[in-house]
């Protein structure tokens, strides 16, 4: 799912679709307008907070997790110093096409280190995503302004009908790029709601026959 979820991230229509972000930010950038600059501003602002907190987050619990795990593995192995251990403990229950006794040492390895790679994968993916939304945010945060003070945009140069015209036309291309963007994602969300739920089902069905009397 992270590997599907980059792999679309890089796909042409995404690129395409982030190349028009860059674009219209630049020109956001051009504008002569304080207020404009402003509300430019708040929002980048906001999405710098939001992917470092997303990051962090995940940079976090990528650690942990290996680190429990090993904590774990510790007292595991040191509860049974004098037993035969037959079946030796994972930091994380993963599935492996061969004998995990054997090859421990390595599934330890790539259990310290999976984790943190998964969870940063899927928070840059996330960061992606949020700045794409927020960047619309700020699309229709600027088109606001600019309805509400068209009566201000270069009259001397042209009409009051002319710029409507042109706010009227932003406007139809945010619409465009809101429905290509729900395009582009629509399986990735499907996928995702689609493995979610069988995790979830897969995890109910161990708990419920696992709470069967023998």
């Amino acid at each position: 799912m992270i590997v599907f979820k980059m792999l679309m991230c890089q796909s042409k229509p995404i690129v395409t679709l982030l190349r028009v972000a860059l674009r219209a930010d630049f020109v956001s950038v051009l504008q002569n307008s304080k207020e404009i600059k402003a509300i430019y501003e708040w929002h980048i602002n906001f999405d710098n907070k939001l992917i470092s907190l997303v990051l962090g987050a995940a940079t976090l619990v990528g650690v942990l997790i290996p680190i429990f795990g090993d904590v774990n593995c510790y007292h595991y192995f040191k509860e049974h110093a004098r037993k035969n251990i037959t079946e030796k403990p994972l930091l994380v229950n993963y599935w492996y096409p061969f004998d995990r006794n054997k090859f421990y040492t390595g599934i330890l390895i790539d259990q310290n280190i999976r984790p943190t790679l998964a969870s940063v994968c899927i928070a840059i993916v996330s960061a992606f995503v949020n700045s794409i939304i927020i960047f619309i945010r700020l699309q229709l945060k600027l088109l606001q302004y600019s309805f509400r003070n068209f009566h201000k945009l270069h009259h001397e140069v042209r009409s009051t009908s002319h710029i409507l015209k042109i706010l009227c036309f932003k406007h139809q291309q945010l619409i465009k790029y809101v429905e290509d963007l729900n395009e582009s994602f629509r399986t990735i969300i499907f996928l995702e709601y689609l493995v979610s739920s069988i995790s979830f089902a897969s995890q109910l069905y161990r708990i419920t026959v696992g709470s069967r009397p023998f």
